[in-house]
């Protein structure tokens, strides 16, 4: 019988190549390398050697479970195999990590033969942790849409396990409601490392720079908000175009309170101050104004306000103006309600001043009183 199947196959791809190559030593810290692995995806702990056994099979509670721990011969098998791995490291693991040593091709075989058994023990473990109960907690119907929730569930997650879960939340984000998806992924992913966050963004950037339909791109929109900024510079600006493009045919009905067109565009809506298409984004907004009629005004002002009227104490865009005029002298009333400001604030940029005389002929061709603070549509 050969030492390759005596072994649990995933132990021999770990240490195949140290034992082939002749570097019986290198073989039996593979092993250790390998079922320290397995414990800390088993636990969910960060620690190594006998730390980690202790984190994982010790205490009144163990993580890691062998048994039901319900008579007390299996509370001792629980306490004799975290003894026995502690042993394992102290006396084996740790001088070969901490000193050169050159074993044999028969010490390696004994060593890592009896590993081997342990390595199916632990498989066969309970942990109190399960990564798809914890994901399908997210996606629940009764997910409570609070900061306070999405925190408890991410501390019931093992920190080594966090950014597991992270990043299967966020690859399903689209099975689920996305405001409570993000509130999850928000929640967990403040609890890790500066290193973790920027791979999550990198792998969020990934998916944008190949999203294919719809509905990744607005859930990972909405996902990435106010961190728009940690997105790659080719995930931005292909989802800010893509984005435009379909503002730039947006229509809203007042009455269906919806989008015929343009919906993915409105997901724009409270990210476009970090824009790098600011320009272009701009152009669409006012094309809409000038060309989109009735819906494309309304769908401008339901979503994109702030975009069009901008810091009203600066200079208004030069294509602004006269796409504003234009909608006055075809009497919109949207556009007039939504220049309240020009004749009502004294800190208005005098560029705005050029549609006083527009909006007195708008009143006076529809007989309406001047626009009072009580009048604002907001």
């Amino acid at each position: 019988m050969s030492f390759q199947s005596l072994l649990e196959p995933r132990l021999w791809t770990a240490v195949q190549k140290s034992y082939e190559d002749g570097d019986h030593s290198g073989a039996i810290l593979d092993s250790f390398y390998f079922l320290s692995d397995l414990i800390r995806n088993k636990s969910g702990c960060e620690s190594d050697g006998a730390a980690l056994i202790g984190a994982a099979f010790g205490g009144q509670n163990p993580i890691v479970k062998i048994n039901a721990l319900h008579t007390e011969s299996e509370i001792s098998e629980q306490r004799g195999v975290e003894q026995l791995l502690r042993g394992l490291y102290l006396a084996l693991r740790n001088p070969r990590s901490h000193e050169k040593r050159t074993d044999s091709s028969e010490t390696a075989e004994t060593v890592i033969t009896f590993i081997s058994p342990l390595v199916g023990m632990i498989d066969k473990s309970k942990s109190p942790f399960d990564t798809e109960q914890i994901v399908q907690k997210v996606f629940d119907k009764h997910f409570v849409p609070s900061g306070q929730y999405a925190d408890a569930i991410a501390t019931k997650v093992p920190l080594g396990k966090r950014y597991d879960v992270l990043c299967q939340v966020f690859q399903r984000r689209t099975e689920g409601k996305i405001e409570h998806v993000a509130l999850f992924i928000k929640a967990i992913a403040a609890t890790l490392s500066v290193e973790s966050r920027t791979s999550f963004w990198e792998m969020v950037s990934s998916e944008l720079e190949e999203a294919a339909t719809d509905s990744e791109v607005r859930t990972a929109v909405y996902i990435a908000g106010s961190e728009w900024g940690e997105l790659s510079e080719i995930a931005r600006l292909r989802t800010e175009h893509r984005l435009i493009v379909s503002i730039g045919e947006g229509e809203y009905n007042p009455e269906t309170k919806n989008c015929p067109k343009g919906s993915l565009g409105t997901w724009a809506s409270g990210i476009t101050a970090n824009f790098s298409l600011k320009d272009e984004l701009f152009e669409a907004v006012t094309g809409r104004v000038i060309f989109g009629g009735q819906s494309g005004v309304d769908y401008v002002l339901r979503y994109f306000r702030t975009e069009l009227l901008g810091d009203r104490k600066l200079e208004p865009k030069w294509l602004l103006i006269p796409a504003l005029k234009a909608r006055l002298d075809a009497d919109d009333k949207a556009i007039y309600s939504a220049l309240w400001f020009v004749n009502k604030m004294a800190d208005c940029h005098e560029g705005w001043s050029e549609l006083k005389e527009p909006l007195a002929e708008f009143e006076q061709r529809n007989a309406v009183a001047a626009v009072t603070d009580d009048d604002i549509p907001f």
